[in-house]
Protein backbone atom coordinates (compact mmCIF):
# COMPACT_ATOMS: atom_id res chain seq x y z
CA UNK A 1 0.00 0.00 0.00
CA UNK A 2 1.95 3.65 -0.92
CA UNK A 3 0.96 6.59 0.93
CA UNK A 4 -0.82 9.65 -0.02
CA UNK A 5 0.17 13.46 1.53
CA UNK A 6 -2.92 15.63 1.42
CA UNK A 7 -3.04 18.73 4.30
CA UNK A 8 -0.06 17.13 6.05
CA UNK A 9 -1.83 13.86 6.67
CA UNK A 10 -0.47 10.34 4.97
CA UNK A 11 -3.28 8.02 4.30
CA UNK A 12 -2.83 4.27 3.37
CA UNK A 13 -4.16 3.49 -0.09
CA UNK A 14 -6.40 0.41 -0.37
CA UNK A 15 -7.95 -1.06 -3.33
CA UNK A 16 -11.16 1.37 -3.67
CA UNK A 17 -9.54 4.35 -2.43
CA UNK A 18 -8.06 5.77 1.05
CA UNK A 19 -8.57 3.75 4.20
CA UNK A 20 -12.11 4.35 5.85
CA UNK A 21 -11.14 4.21 9.16
CA UNK A 22 -7.89 6.65 8.77
CA UNK A 23 -9.96 9.03 7.47
CA UNK A 24 -12.24 9.20 9.47
CA UNK A 25 -9.71 9.26 12.21
CA UNK A 26 -8.14 12.68 10.52
CA UNK A 27 -12.12 14.33 9.80
CA UNK A 28 -12.32 13.78 13.74
CA UNK A 29 -9.25 15.46 14.08
CA UNK A 30 -9.99 18.42 11.76
CA UNK A 31 -13.52 18.78 13.10
CA UNK A 32 -11.95 19.50 16.50
CA UNK A 33 -9.03 21.73 15.39
CA UNK A 34 -11.99 23.61 13.51
CA UNK A 35 -14.64 23.58 16.57
CA UNK A 36 -11.10 25.09 18.76
CA UNK A 37 -10.87 27.80 15.99
CA UNK A 38 -14.75 28.31 15.95
CA UNK A 39 -14.68 28.73 19.57
CA UNK A 40 -11.56 30.91 19.87
CA UNK A 41 -13.54 32.97 16.95
CA UNK A 42 -16.73 33.25 19.43
CA UNK A 43 -14.85 34.40 21.87
CA UNK A 44 -12.76 37.18 20.02
CA UNK A 45 -16.04 37.90 18.57
CA UNK A 46 -17.70 38.13 22.06
CA UNK A 47 -15.03 40.17 23.07
CA UNK A 48 -15.03 42.60 20.73
CA UNK A 49 -18.48 43.06 20.97
CA UNK A 50 -18.23 43.52 24.53
CA UNK A 51 -15.64 46.29 24.00
CA UNK A 52 -17.61 47.89 21.36
CA UNK A 53 -20.37 48.57 24.15
CA UNK A 54 -18.06 49.38 26.84
CA UNK A 55 -16.33 51.69 24.87
CA UNK A 56 -20.06 53.24 23.76
CA UNK A 57 -20.88 53.27 27.12
CA UNK A 58 -17.27 55.03 28.22
CA UNK A 59 -18.01 58.06 25.35
CA UNK A 60 -21.60 57.94 26.68
CA UNK A 61 -20.89 58.63 30.21
CA UNK A 62 -17.57 61.02 28.85
CA UNK A 63 -20.53 63.18 26.76
CA UNK A 64 -23.01 63.40 29.85
CA UNK A 65 -20.19 63.86 32.06
CA UNK A 66 -18.60 66.78 29.92
CA UNK A 67 -21.96 67.94 29.25
CA UNK A 68 -22.74 68.34 33.24
CA UNK A 69 -19.61 69.72 33.94
CA UNK A 70 -20.39 72.11 30.73
CA UNK A 71 -23.66 73.84 32.53
CA UNK A 72 -22.08 73.68 35.94
CA UNK A 73 -19.25 75.79 34.38
CA UNK A 74 -22.26 78.03 32.64
CA UNK A 75 -23.90 78.44 35.87
CA UNK A 76 -20.57 79.46 37.92
CA UNK A 77 -19.51 81.75 35.22
CA UNK A 78 -23.22 83.55 35.65
CA UNK A 79 -22.78 83.45 39.30
CA UNK A 80 -19.71 85.21 38.95
CA UNK A 81 -20.82 87.28 35.85
CA UNK A 82 -23.73 88.48 38.39
CA UNK A 83 -21.38 89.39 41.61
CA UNK A 84 -19.34 91.73 38.88
CA UNK A 85 -22.69 93.32 38.10
CA UNK A 86 -23.47 93.77 41.30
CA UNK A 87 -19.62 94.72 42.79
CA UNK A 88 -19.78 97.11 40.22
CA UNK A 89 -23.21 98.81 40.90
CA UNK A 90 -21.91 99.14 44.39
CA UNK A 91 -18.74 100.86 43.24
CA UNK A 92 -20.89 102.59 41.01
CA UNK A 93 -22.95 103.79 44.03
CA UNK A 94 -20.36 104.62 46.48
CA UNK A 95 -18.52 106.81 43.49
CA UNK A 96 -21.69 109.11 43.46
CA UNK A 97 -22.14 108.96 47.02
CA UNK A 98 -18.62 110.31 47.34
CA UNK A 99 -18.86 112.53 44.71
CA UNK A 100 -22.60 113.80 45.97
CA UNK A 101 -20.62 114.07 49.48
CA UNK A 102 -17.02 115.99 48.14
CA UNK A 103 -19.29 118.55 46.10
CA UNK A 104 -21.34 119.61 49.06
CA UNK A 105 -18.59 119.67 51.13
CA UNK A 106 -17.07 121.96 48.52
CA UNK A 107 -20.18 123.79 49.16
CA UNK A 108 -20.02 124.32 52.21
CA UNK A 109 -16.62 125.31 52.29
CA UNK A 110 -17.13 127.67 49.83
CA UNK A 111 -20.58 129.12 51.25
CA UNK A 112 -18.80 129.50 54.66
CA UNK A 113 -15.97 131.00 52.84
CA UNK A 114 -17.96 133.41 51.08
CA UNK A 115 -19.86 133.88 53.95
CA UNK A 116 -16.44 134.70 55.52
CA UNK A 117 -15.52 137.33 53.51
CA UNK A 118 -19.06 138.70 53.07
CA UNK A 119 -18.86 139.42 57.16
CA UNK A 120 -15.61 140.87 56.85
CA UNK A 121 -16.47 143.19 53.78
CA UNK A 122 -19.11 144.28 56.15
CA UNK A 123 -17.49 145.06 58.92
CA UNK A 124 -15.33 146.91 56.83
CA UNK A 125 -17.93 148.70 55.04
CA UNK A 126 -19.18 149.45 59.17
CA UNK A 127 -15.73 150.64 59.90
CA UNK A 128 -15.65 153.01 56.27
CA UNK A 129 -18.83 154.46 57.83
CA UNK A 130 -17.33 154.97 60.95
CA UNK A 131 -14.52 156.91 59.83
CA UNK A 132 -16.27 158.85 57.14
CA UNK A 133 -19.40 159.89 60.34
CA UNK A 134 -15.98 160.24 63.01
CA UNK A 135 -14.12 162.60 59.93
CA UNK A 136 -11.37 162.54 63.46
CA UNK A 137 -8.13 163.09 62.90
CA UNK A 138 -7.12 160.43 65.36
CA UNK A 139 -7.20 156.79 64.41
CA UNK A 140 -9.11 154.07 66.08
CA UNK A 141 -7.99 151.30 68.17
CA UNK A 142 -8.95 148.13 65.60
CA UNK A 143 -8.15 150.23 62.31
CA UNK A 144 -5.83 149.02 59.76
CA UNK A 145 -3.91 152.51 60.26
CA UNK A 146 -3.47 152.00 63.72
CA UNK A 147 -0.88 148.85 63.33
CA UNK A 148 -1.98 147.24 66.88
CA UNK A 149 -2.57 143.86 64.83
CA UNK A 150 -6.09 144.53 66.52
CA UNK A 151 -8.47 144.20 63.87
CA UNK A 152 -11.72 142.59 64.01
CA UNK A 153 -12.55 142.65 60.62
CA UNK A 154 -9.62 140.76 59.00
Amino acid sequence: MKRVSKMSEKFTIVKRGYDISEVDQYITQLETVIRGYKEKDNAINNALVSAQITAGNIIKDANESASSMKSEAIAKLDAITASITVQKRMVKEFQDEYNTLVHKYLQEINETEILGLYSRVQDLEEYIDGLAADDSPYQTEGSPESGDGQSSWL
